[in-house]
């Protein structure tokens, strides 16, 4: 959905992320409203799972301040990259290797963006 958005509607990245997100909050509410009704979940998990994507989203939107929409696309698209030789990895049985390649690139990423952002003497929204 955000290649799409990004090149055929040409919205900036950040919106198209935001756009994205919003619209996959509202597909999960649907399927979790109709999943809730055939299977128990366990409430504790949820609130957890809950907590976690709220913290998780706006350390996120914070973090990506720091970046240009050119090195954003650029980091997206190399993500999309490594996506797609997890799945093929997938359908060559190799699953442990797709999923430790892209287990990989997000470890990479996750350190480029807390280096980014603290040489940029920023805080984190919670330490202001």
């Amino acid at each position: 959905m955000v290649p799409l958005l990004i090149h055929v509607l040409r919205l900036p990245p950040r919106l198209a992320v935001g756009t994205s997100l919003t619209s996959i909050f509202f597909i999960v509410l649907t399927g979790f409203f109709s999943y809730i009704q055939t299977v128990t979940i366990p409430i504790t998990l949820a609130i957890l799972l809950v907590i976690g994507a709220i913290i998780g989203a706006r350390i996120g939107a914070e973090m990506t301040d720091s970046f240009t929409e050119t090195t954003l696309k650029n980091l997206l698209g190399i993500l999309y990259f490594f996506t797609l030789v997890s799945i093929l990895l997938q359908l060559f049985h190799q699953s442990i290797s797709g999923l430790l390649i892209l287990f990989l690139y997000i470890i990479c990423l996750m350190r480029l963006f807390i280096y980014q952002y603290w040489t940029k003497k920023k805080r984190l929204f919670f330490l202001k």
